[in-house]
């Protein structure tokens, strides 16, 4: 196969044309040179302000409600969750059977399985 080696030698000639314009400009015409610069700086600010203006604001102007809305839904539910932990606190008296009740709770049992298996098993 055979390669284009055109293109890279374009590319490259382009490029030190331009660095020596930029050279002779910095130092035969530096106010020029500076007054250039900061055109362009201040034209790519005044479309970067143009886009973000008309595009880029509409996005987080949702984003921003929505994260508002968000924040005020969970101030809602922790006020409701506190009123409702603050009425229901009363003191309860325990009667006995509660206690027996405490110590096992209902959620856990004993279930017995095949004791067989466990025969040829090490005991500690």
């Amino acid at each position: 196969m055979k390669r284009n080696y055109r293109t890279p030698l374009m590319i490259y000639l382009l490029l030190s044309l331009a660095g020596l314009g930029l050279f002779n400009q910095l130092f035969f015409n530096s106010s020029s040179f500076l007054r250039n610069i900061m055109m362009i700086i201040g034209g790519v600010a005044i479309v970067y302000l143009l886009v973000y203006v008309f595009f880029l604001r509409k996005q987080t102007t949702n984003e921003l409600k929505k994260y508002r809305q968000a924040v005020k839904q969970s101030k809602r539910r922790n006020k409701k969750t506190a009123i409702t932990k603050s009425r229901h606190v009363r003191p309860k008296s325990v009667s006995p059977l509660s206690k027996k009740r405490s110590n096992n709770p209902p959620h856990l049992r004993v279930i017995d399985g095949k004791k067989s298996n466990r025969k040829g098993r090490a005991s500690l």
